[in-house]
């Protein structure tokens, strides 16, 4: 009787000694990277395009729309929460393209032009709703980011501009 209780600590101790390998922390809490275009900088991304096709949903409605961030909250066609909290990779742009997961994304590179050597793939999550936007994906030195969603991938310029919209009063 008294072995299942040590296995069954042994087996606590080993998970708890194991480190925690998401960075998941409000948006303007990250630790920042020079080259990085943090989206607590980056505080609207405007849909000007986006390709590949879907016959489910019709792409055309994202066009126009504006997704927002502003310190811990995000407001837009893609992710709406009141405490973002966010996670990343830091990925070479070769290493990016070469993985199972975007190899797809290599026969639209031309029309996307990913300028930068690395890329991040970042993953924002709301706890309130249970929901998650990933991948939101930027590259180094770049005011674009991308957001594939069911065989399209939408693209996104950056425009920093002072949200007055967004996030609580301080009234």
């Amino acid at each position: 009787m008294w072995k299942q209780y040590v296995v069954g600590a042994c087996l606590i101790l080993t998970m708890l000694s194991y480190p925690a390998f998401a960075d998941v922390r409000p948006t303007q809490e990250r630790e920042t990277f020079p080259d990085r275009p943090v989206l607590s900088v980056r505080l609207y991304w405007d849909v000007i395009g986006f390709v590949g096709d879907n016959a489910r949903f019709d792409a055309q409605q994202f066009l126009g729309k504006r997704q927002n961030f502003y310190k811990v909250y995000s407001h837009g066609p893609f992710l709406n929460c009141e405490r973002t909290a966010a996670s990343f990779n830091k990925v070479s742009k070769e290493d990016f393209f070469n993985s199972f997961t975007f190899s797809w994304w290599e026969k639209y590179n031309d029309i996307l032009n990913i300028d930068g050597k690395h890329l991040y793939i970042e993953e924002l999550a709301c706890p309130e709703s249970m929901t998650a936007l990933y991948p939101f994906v930027t590259a180094s030195n770049s005011d674009w980011a991308y957001i594939p969603f069911d065989g399209v991938i939408f693209i996104l310029k950056g425009a920093p501009q002072v949200p007055l919209d967004i996030g609580p009063s301080d009234g």
